[in-house]
Order: structure tokens, then sequence, then C-alpha cells
């Protein structure tokens, strides 16, 4: 495919594909840089680009698949991040002299976990909120969100 055929045919769409990677990633510099990928992916294979029957089809796939490898990259980085840090004031780690130095480490554990949470995307925040502070067991849980007691064991 040669260069004005790959303007003609491919760069049209990019109104198309910026909303495709805005719908999920929530973030214009997120979205434009996958845009920005999609393309050079585009460029890249472009000899074999003659084949695909619907350029609007096949892109929006690529950047959709681009967008959600993104947020589960930084979904599983997010996570790392905070057991890390949740070992970081883990009381095992820290010597304690004092039950009252225990219980502002124990606080501390509280405030964090509540801020890990919070950062979750629904339902898995509502069920870690069922589970951790309202102490409720599988079955209740199950019951309140309608999500099956496997699915909610996993979260």
């Amino acid at each position: 495919m040669e260069k004005e055929e790959f303007k003609r045919a491919w760069l049209p769409l990019s109104g198309e594909f910026y909303r495709a990677a805005y719908c999920i990633l929530e973030s214009e510099q997120e979205a434009r840089d996958i845009l920005q990928d999609l393309y050079v992916k585009l460029w890249n294979m472009r000899g074999s680009l003659q084949n695909i029957d619907s350029p609007l089809a096949y892109g929006t796939r690529v950047i959709r698949n681009m967008a959600l490898d993104r947020v589960r990259s930084a979904q599983y980085r997010m996570r790392k991040d905070n057991i890390v840090a949740m070992d970081e004031i883990s009381p095992s780690n820290a010597p304690v002299h004092s039950p009252v130095e225990r219980g502002m480490i124990e606080k501390q554990m509280v405030l964090r976990l509540k801020r890990t949470v919070e950062q979750m995307q629904e339902p898995q925040r509502s069920v870690m909120r069922m589970r951790l502070f309202d102490d409720m067991d599988y079955g209740e849980i199950a019951r309140k969100t309608g999500l099956s007691q496997i699915n909610i064991r996993v979260m």
C-alpha cells in the first residue's frame, strides 16, 4: 500500500478510532497515545492492509485491544504497587514497643486499604467493601450483588 492510498483509506477514520480509545481509557492523552501507536502499527503492516475488507472495523478492533491491554497493564501495576506499599507498613516489619504504636500502625493500614479499595472499579470496589469493612460472607455478597460466589472469591 502506497503512502497516498494509506492516507486516503486510514486517516479519515482517526476520529472513530480516537473515540473508541477514549471510551475505554477515559483520558485524552492516553487515547492520543494509543491512536498514534495504532497508526505506527498499521503503517508497519501496510503491505497486508489491502486484504482488509473493512478498515473501520479492523482498526477499531485493534485500537480496542491496545487500549484494553493498557488498562490491564495499569491495573496490574497499581495492584503490585499497593501490595508492596502494604508490606512496607505491615506490623510484622515494624518494631512495636507498645499497644499504642500497634494501634497507630493498624490504623494506617486500614486507611491505606480504604484508599486502595476506592481506586478499584465497580463491582470489585463494592465486593471488597462488603467483605472487608462490612464483614459479609460470600453468600451475603452474592445475594446483594447478583454475582456468583465463585466470581466474588476471585475478586
